[in-house]
């Protein structure tokens, strides 16, 4: 499934040379650089990755069963590595602070992965990967792996993170650990279980935000109110959130929409004007990530 650059015309694009590298390093940092990566054979790579899962999961719910995909032993073990992940949380609960710009016990929780990363994937992947794969690809994975949760500096997640997982899963199928057959349940569930742990991880983190909301008086079902000193304070959060990184919070990746609309083809019983309805998105939300993403935002 991951084919060569090619554009519109079918015509193969010359990849830019790039010397050699002994670690990985941002180079996207200015529009003619997004022309560069969007010529790039990885540029092609990911959206052929991407095309690939989309195929597989067609027409398919998340739960696997006989009638829809099954969970390979490999694909179980990423499953317990996010499990243990998740677990984290509850060793490292929030802690109590004075300032409101996205709890601290975030950054410590990304200090730990960043130091048991490397023994984790060493731990998971095996027995699996290609016997020739270099030790900088196997650091290049753990990288990848350490960058989809979130940045410890600034506490802050987005859709950026969700890309570096979406990368580590590519890799997985490059360097020989996944392969065909398991597309359809690293979509519904492994990046579902990758879901839930930094949805998870968001509320612990939007948590303080959500508390000095109702400190100031605002209305947690949203509805506006015409005390203007409580707008004021209101609108000073969250400037005050703003400068400090948290705002950049999503509360949304963008995959799941993709794969989700995917496992919808096919499906008579969802219509267009069913994607804005709330009470629909709580009656498929276990079913597809399309409406598990509604769901989310919804609340």
């Amino acid at each position: 499934p991951l084919k060569p650059a090619f554009d519109s015309c079918g015509t193969e694009l010359p990849c830019p040379q790039q010397p050699p590298r002994s670690a990985m390093e941002k180079l996207v940092r200015s529009p003619a650089n997004m022309r560069d990566w969007e010529r790039s054979l990885a540029y092609q790579e990911i959206l052929g990755f991407i095309a690939a899962v989309s195929s597989s999961v067609r027409g398919k719910p998340l739960q696997a069963g006989p009638d829809s995909y099954s969970v390979s032993e490999r694909c179980g073990r990423l499953n317990s590595l996010l499990a243990k992940l998740d677990s984290w949380i509850d060793e490292i609960p929030p802690v109590e602070q004075p300032a409101r710009f996205g709890n601290r016990a975030f950054k410590t929780w990304l200090q730990r992965l960043e130091s048991e990363a490397p023994g984790l994937l060493a731990d998971c992947l095996a027995d699996g990967l290609s016997q020739d794969l270099s030790e900088q690809r196997r650091a290049e994975l753990v990288r990848y792996f350490v960058e989809s949760f979130g940045n410890g500096t600034r506490i802050d997640y987005g859709t950026g993170h969700e890309l570096a997982f979406v990368a580590f899963l590519c890799c997985l199928f490059k360097a020989g650990f996944l392969v065909t057959a398991d597309c359809a349940a690293v979509a519904l569930s492994v990046f579902a279980r990758y879901l839930d742990l930094v949805r998870r991880l968001q509320v612990s983190v939007l948590g303080a935000f959500r508390d000095a909301g109702a400190e100031a008086g605002i209305c947690g079902c949203g509805c506006r109110s015409w005390d203007l000193r409580l707008w004021m304070q209101k609108l000073d959060l969250r400037l005050r959130l703003a400068a400090h990184g948290v705002w950049c919070l999503d509360d949304f990746q963008f995959v799941p929409f993709i794969w989700g609309s995917a496992q919808l083809i096919g499906n008579p019983k969802v219509q267009p004007a069913d994607i804005p309805n709330r009470s629909k998105a709580e009656q498929l939300a276990k079913e597809n990530l399309f409406f598990g993403c509604l769901e989310y935002i919804f609340k």
